[in-house]
């Protein structure tokens, strides 16, 4: 649930369905997921009690940018949730957000997005081709001296070259690390590992 910002000045307004797209298209690169689902709600426009207009000046230019983006936008679904009355009563703020009941109906109907997504067979989920590597032993044998950033859940953090977790030091065995690293072609890999 995002755009209300975009709804504020036109410019914005008239770019939301392009810069959406650049945004999807850039979280897909950058992840190596060329067909990760992308599912997003369509923002609120209800009227201010004050003023009878709608909160967001250019709302109805996103809300039909969003409704469009879907049509363009490979593995992605739109879930339209708009009701006045899943939104609190009040001032421009509150007319905002949604209530308690609200944020229920639309984590419903996420949810229920994702599951007819999920169980329509898609590989979407899949890594491109270029696969990034999945286990430190495949990172160890691929680039045995990439830096390996580590931390453990009591905040002691440090850095070791992937084969140097093969013998891990005493002062790490038998703790749970949490690693992360930037492949040799900029991808993030992240991973745990459980120091023998």
């Amino acid at each position: 649930m995002q755009g209300e910002a975009d709804a504020v000045v036109l410019e914005d307004a008239q770019s939301y369905k392009e810069n959406l797209k650049a945004f999807v298209k850039n979280i897909r690169r950058d992840l190596n997921a060329s067909k990760l689902p992308f599912i997003y709600g369509k923002i609120a426009n209800n009227l201010n009690t004050s003023t009878h207009q709608p909160i967001w000046v250019f709302g109805d230019i996103v809300q039909k940018a969003q409704e469009d983006a879907q049509s363009e936008i490979p593995n992605s679904l739109f879930v339209e949730k708009t009701a006045s009355d899943s939104v609190s009563p009040g001032g421009l703020n509150e007319l905002a957000h949604f209530n308690s009941q609200g944020v229920l109906d639309v984590g419903r109907d996420f949810g229920e997005a994702w599951i007819a997504y999920d169980r329509s067979g898609s590989d979407a989920l899949m890594p491109s081709p270029k696969q990034t590597p999945r286990s430190l032993g495949q990172i160890a044998a691929s680039h045995p001296n990439l830096p390996i950033r580590w931390s453990t859940a009591a905040g002691r953090t440090g850095t070791l070259a992937a084969s140097e977790f093969v013998r891990s030091p005493v002062a790490l065995r038998g703790k749970t690390l949490f690693l992360q690293a930037r492949l040799p072609d900029g991808r993030l890999w992240q991973g745990t590992h459980m120091a023998p």
